[in-house]
């Protein structure tokens, strides 16, 4: 248990130290963290925000992808088996989603050629 308490820093450490000392065990301080600092999101809430996400007006191509990226990396830490073709599943999320028209219809054009 100290070790834990040793290793910890910034907030998590603070967190902790409010705590009283007999709710330090393991178990509790996992419990502690989690509930403090963890997203809170279940995997379809996750899911939803990944599907929600748009590239917004002023925001760059490289920071949209970032983002669903991230999004989708958080769906899979609380599911793993919720993702499935991962590369694809990322690719039409960012395409159907740019703010840019043009960049979006070109990708309507080769999906209808696809087809």
């Amino acid at each position: 248990m100290d070790f834990l308490l040793y290793h910890s820093e910034g907030a998590a450490k603070e967190e902790l130290r409010l705590r009283p000392d007999e709710e330090n065990t393991p178990d509790t301080v996992f419990q502690i963290l989690r509930s403090s600092f963890g997203e809170g999101l279940t995997s379809t809430q996750a899911m939803r925000k990944f599907f929600e996400r748009r590239q917004k007006e002023k925001e760059s191509i490289q920071d949209y992808s970032l983002s669903l990226m991230v999004l989708l990396s958080r769906v899979e830490r609380l599911n793993p088996d919720a993702v499935i073709e991962k590369d694809r599943l990322l690719r039409d999320q960012f395409l159907e989603n740019l703010y840019d028209r043009q960049l979006r219809a070109e990708h309507i054009r080769e999906q209808q050629g696809a087809l």
